[in-house]
């Protein structure tokens, strides 16, 4: 499956970040010319990393993402268009190691099916986690998680995971190479099971920059 995507954010006052992303799937093998993904999302930090003058309180952020996709195949398993993601994270810089680890977990409520490309269905509550390890000033190297959502009427989506690499070329540039394992595409389509959804797996390769 070939997938672009790209967003853009704004942070106000460190503490409000708000977002909109478009995505472009490309689908023709299944019969679907394309499928085109909207989302905008915003996202609160209400409590700062080692707040209270400790050295161990993560910082806790609170969002949510509305999600729209136009897609023949949305409408062909009669499936909603749009749906909503709420989540809250945990993030802490551990710095008492060789090397410095940054760790982040939290819970998402979705009704997404295959990350949203299909469709929205039933709402689930999902664990999801990351870790990194910098072994440099401008290197991380890590593991992200994500577990499936329970979308009901027998669909589930398989557990996310990738391996990445991320290198901060410098302070508004990074960029970011990983692995990315979501499940089998074709499963679906060659035995009707609805059960461990994905998009397959493959390489990804994204650039970011901040102003």
């Amino acid at each position: 499956v070939n997938w672009w995507a790209g967003s853009a954010a704004l942070t106000f006052a460190e503490r409000l970040e708000v977002s909109a992303g478009y995505g472009f799937v490309n689908a023709h093998k299944y019969g679907d010319k394309s499928i085109n993904t909207y989302n905008l999302g915003a996202k609160v930090n209400f409590l700062n990393e080692n707040a209270f003058d400790t050295s161990w309180v993560p910082a806790l952020a609170v969002g949510g993402v509305y999600k729209y996709t136009d897609s023949r195949t949305v409408d062909a398993l009669h499936l909603d268009n749009d749906g909503f993601d709420a989540y809250i994270v945990a993030t802490k810089l551990v710095t008492q190691t060789p090397w410095p680890i940054l760790l982040s977990a939290g819970l998402l409520l979705s009704d997404e099916v295959v990350n949203g490309v299909v469709g929205h269905n039933d709402y689930d509550v999902v664990a999801f986690g990351n870790i990194d390890v910098l072994p440099a000033e401008n290197v991380a190297i890590g593991l992200e998680y994500k577990q499936g959502v329970n979308a009901g009427d027998g669909i589930r989506n398989h557990d996310y995971w990738d391996a990445h690499v991320a290198w901060f070329v410098t302070k508004q540039l990074t960029l970011v190479a990983a692995f990315a394992e979501t499940g089998d595409k074709d499963k679906f389509y060659r035995h009707g099971s609805a059960k461990n959804l994905g998009v397959g797996s493959g390489a990804v390769f994204s650039i970011q920059y901040q102003f």
